[in-house]
C-alpha cells in the first residue's frame, strides 16, 4: 500500500516480492551490453554468433529473490547483488545443471513479480555460483526439507543491478 507521500512524489506501484523468472548467458558469449542511463538499460544486450540466455526454471511459491546490499568500508564501497532459488525434492536433472554453473562466470537477468527485469553481473564482474544458505539436502525424514537451492552472487566495485527495458536474447544471435 502505497503512503499519500509516495502518491504525490513518485509513481505508486505494485510492490509484490519475488521472482517470476531468471535468465543466464556464459559472460563470454555475451557481446555488449549498453550503457545505463539513470540506472535503466533501454536498449537490447547483444551476444556472440551462436549463443543466447537460457532459462533457469524454479518454483515460484517464496522460493526464488534477488538480493543487493552495499559491503566494504567506509568511502570503499562496492556492490553485492544476487540470487537464490530452492527446488523441492532432489534431482539428477538439478544437479547437473548445478555442475554446469559452478565454476563459470556469467550473466543474469532476474525478472521481478512486478515484471521488471534486472542485469545481474557484466562484461567485467560476473556472477558465480555460490554455497547456497540453506543447502541441498534429502532430509532426514519427518519435517526435514529435501531440496535443492542454487545461490548466484556478483560482486560490483563500480555499480548495483541495473533495470533492464530491452529484449532478453532468447535465440541464438545470427
Amino acid at each position: 500500500m502505497c503512503t499519500l507521500d509516495e502518491l504525490l512524489n513518485i509513481n505508486c506501484e505494485k510492490n509484490a516480492a519475488g521472482l517470476s523468472a531468471f535468465y543466464y548467458a556464459v559472460q563470454k558469449d555475451v557481446l555488449s551490453i549498453p550503457a545505463a542511463v539513470d540506472g535503466k538499460v533501454t536498449t537490447d544486450i547483444t551476444m556472440e554468433s551462436g549463443t543466447n540466455f537460457k532459462k533457469l526454471e524454479f518454483v515460484k511459491d517464496e522460493a526464488a529473490r534477488m538480493n543487493i546490499s552495499t559491503q566494504g568500508p567506509s568511502k570503499g564501497k562496492s556492490w553485492t547483488s544476487g540470487v537464490e532459488f530452492m527446488h523441492p525434492k532432489l534431482r539428477a536433472e538439478l544437479l547437473v545443471a548445478m555442475d554446469k554453473i559452478n565454476n563459470t562466470d556469467m550473466i543474469g537477468i532476474a525478472v521481478d513479480t512486478n515484471g521488471k527485469k534486472w542485469i545481474l553481473g557484466d562484461l567485467f564482474d560476473a556472477l558465480e555460483a555460490v554455497d547456497p544458505n540453506e543447502g541441498s539436502t534429502g532430509g532426514k525424514g519427518g519435517n526435514d526439507r529435501n531440496q535443492m537451492s542454487i545461490s548466484l552472487k556478483v560482486v560490483s566495485s563500480l555499480d548495483p543491478p541495473y533495470e533492464y527495458e530491452g529484449e532478453i536474447p532468447l535465440t541464438p544471435a545470427a
